[in-house]
């Protein structure tokens, strides 16, 4: 299955992954032609491979939520405290789907983050890696 990427452009907006937790992912989204950020948080949505009627194939892939799956699969914020409270949310809800009233036992397991040194968001996917959960 093709991943997500990490960036990516869509209507006009560059999205860029600040950080991912299994099927969670925080995407910072911004259009060139402004100066502000926003953010969205989802799901991501796992598509099965699929032929079109002109036999053009496309694999399975991982993929934003529709736009119709928006409030119950994704969310959009202005500002990234109130987007990094709604992923926090989900993991733990998602934890606790897995593993119910063990989730404070959920094994600590690796995130994406992408970050240059500090808390500075990255400005480009390479910053992005694998880093174990403290």
């Amino acid at each position: 299955m093709t991943p997500l990427p990490a960036s990516f452009r869509s209507g006009g907006f560059d999205f860029r992954l600040v950080k991912r937790t299994g099927d969670i992912a925080l995407f910072e989204k911004r259009k060139p032609t402004h100066t502000r950020s926003f953010f969205e948080v989802v799901i991501v949505q796992k598509r099965k491979e699929a032929t079109f009627p002109s036999g053009r194939v496309t694999p399975a892939h991982e993929a934003m939520p529709a736009s119709e799956q928006w409030g119950s699969a994704g969310w959009s914020y202005s500002d990234l405290e109130g987007a990094e409270k709604r992923f926090k949310s989900l993991v733990e809800s998602r934890r606790a789907q897995e593993y119910g009233a063990n989730a404070r036992n959920y094994p600590k397991t690796a995130a994406w983050t992408c970050r240059e040194a500090g808390d500075k968001p990255a400005a480009s996917p390479d910053f992005c890696r694998l880093e174990p959960r403290r």
